[in-house]
């Protein structure tokens, strides 16, 4: 518990952060204590019958999951005026332009992971360029690597591809 005096140090420096530029460790402890709100695309494609998901390495010093296999998603941030610029973000940064449909929108989430707790605005979105990044696994083979709490996300999209 913190101090009075501690309270409000930390109400003051938080005053100091620019909104949507906290340095990774800043949000992480953030996030520890607060609910954090991200949008979730899992891209997916069918190849005979097999469907794949395309995953993405994180940096080796990523602070929660180095070098892990992911979905892509961003953290919806105080300076996003629309939804719309958190797809933008993704498209951009991750994808890097990739052609899709449009996002499909799963629903909403709630998730508890090693960062603390969020609510997942999930997204389907089929693939139907090529990727200049990532690669595609069979849905039914995923590596070891790919992060556990994603796994609930990446069925919901499964099921969701299947009945298109």
């Amino acid at each position: 518990m913190l101090l009075r005096e501690e309270l409000a140090l930390l109400v003051e420096l938080l005053k100091k952060c620019v909104p949507g530029e906290l340095s990774p460790e800043v949000f992480e402890a953030v996030a520890q204590v607060a609910v954090y709100p991200a949008v979730e695309f899992i891209p997916l494609r069918k190849i005979d019958e097999r469907i794949e998901a395309l995953l993405f390495e994180r940096p080796i010093d990523d602070l929660m999951w180095p070098s892990m296999l992911h979905t892509p998603g961003t953290i919806l941030r105080p300076t996003d005026m629309t939804y719309q610029a958190a797809f933008n973000r993704l498209y951009r940064d991750e994808l890097m332009g990739l052609e899709t449909d449009p996002p499909i929108f799963l629903g909403a989430e709630l998730s508890h992971n090693r960062r603390g707790a969020c609510v997942l605005l999930e997204h389907l979105i089929v693939v139907t360029g090529k990727p200049t990044v990532g690669k595609f696994y069979d849905v039914e083979h995923l590596p070891e690597s790919f992060i556990e709490e994603q796994r609930l996300s990446l069925e919901r999209a499964v099921a969701a591809y299947r009945n298109l």
